[in-house]
């Protein structure tokens, strides 16, 4: 998906994608911006592979929402984790929309 990629690169990337997964996305931002930096150069046109780490970490796939539950139960909610599963599938269902428009605009990948 995101081709070659050099080490500073895939590591902004590892940190982004494992921060979005544990649903800490304030924490995933800059290494998304850093990423996304180091992948485009001086180019002023964002790239297809830019564009796609743009929207994944727009969407931001979520296996346990820490922010949300965090906040329902300082709240005093009765089942602060109730939240989970409707929130895997939502972040599951705007993260393919997204890629499938990613793919819509610059065209599928050339092999």
């Amino acid at each position: 998906m995101f081709g070659a990629l050099t080490p500073k690169e895939s590591e902004h990337l590892c940190l982004n994608l494992s921060a979005n997964l544990l649903g800490i996305s304030n924490a995933a931002t800059p290494s998304a911006i850093n990423a996304i930096t180091l992948m485009e150069g001086d180019n002023v046109k964002l790239s297809r592979k830019g564009a796609m780490l743009f929207v994944i970490n727009a969407t931001s796939i979520q296996l346990f929402p820490t922010t949300v539950v965090g906040l329902r139960a300082s709240y005093g909610s009765a089942a602060p984790t109730d939240v989970a599963l409707p929130t895997l599938l939502c972040t599951l269902a705007t993260t393919f929309l997204g890629i499938l428009l990613v793919n819509f605009v610059y065209g599928r990948a050339q092999k």
